[in-house]
């Protein structure tokens, strides 16, 4: 169980996250760099764009900023911050800036991965310990009561893993963004359509992992009776 442990923390954390350097809360694009050549540094700049527009907002119209005057008037702060900021990513990449608009939520694909398969590590980890706990309750002799349980269990992990999921990933994304905030960003990760497929693949893992006990357990049943 500790093997998968180093895995997981350099999936996570060799993510590219938005740069603690640049962030503040006054709608400011400080620390500029010289535009280089490539879609990821343009995506990473919009990024950073809309996370300084959230945070501006924030500050001066949220809820707790002491000036909140309604859900209307912090995304006008908000837009208009953000529409600044574009201007001054368009003009260092050379792209219009109103382009720019159709880059606004491009997920990085590398940490999309490294909260999936890191999570589905996790997720096999335990569902062996459970599967193990089922062999040992439930024998050979007693197979619809096992199987019974084997599907009950099943089902009950991937609910329960799919709530642990959410709860990972929207970490992982607080991270990503330095921000605790995540607004209408959650959203936009691509999971948050496709629960039916993720509680599926949930389920099928687990009695995958069964199935392997299982054959192994038969296994060794079978080279015990024979000595």
């Amino acid at each position: 169980m500790k093997r998968p442990l180093p895995i997981i923390g350099l999936l996570v954390f060799s993510i590219a996250c938005v740069p603690r350097d640049r962030l503040n809360a006054s709608c400011h694009w400080t620390n500029e760099r010289l535009a280089t050549a490539g879609e990821q540094h343009l995506i990473s700049d919009v990024d950073l764009a809309e996370e300084l527009a959230i945070r501006f907002a924030d500050a001066t119209r949220g809820h707790r900023s002491g000036h909140f005057a309604g859900v209307n008037v912090y995304a006008e702060t908000r837009e208009k911050c953000l529409a600044s900021l574009l201007t001054v990513v368009g003009r260092a990449h050379g792209v219009d800036p109103e382009a720019l608009r159709g880059v606004i939520g491009r997920r990085p694909p590398g940490f999309d991965f490294s909260m999936l398969v890191s999570f589905a590590l996790l997720y096999a980890v335990a569902s062996v310990v459970a599967v193990s706990r089922l062999r040992a309750r439930f024998q050979f002799d007693l197979p619809l009561v096992a199987a019974a349980a084997t599907y009950a269990a099943a089902i009950a992990s991937s609910i329960t893993g799919l709530m642990l999921f959410a709860l990972w990933t929207a970490t992982g994304e607080m991270l990503r963004v330095r921000d605790p905030h995540l607004s209408y960003r959650v959203g936009r990760l691509p999971w948050s359509q496709h629960w039916a497929e993720l509680f599926i693949a949930a389920v099928a893992l687990f009695l995958i992992i069964n199935w392997l006990l299982y054959r192994r357990q038969r296994r060794s049943a079978s080279s015990l009776s024979l000595l």
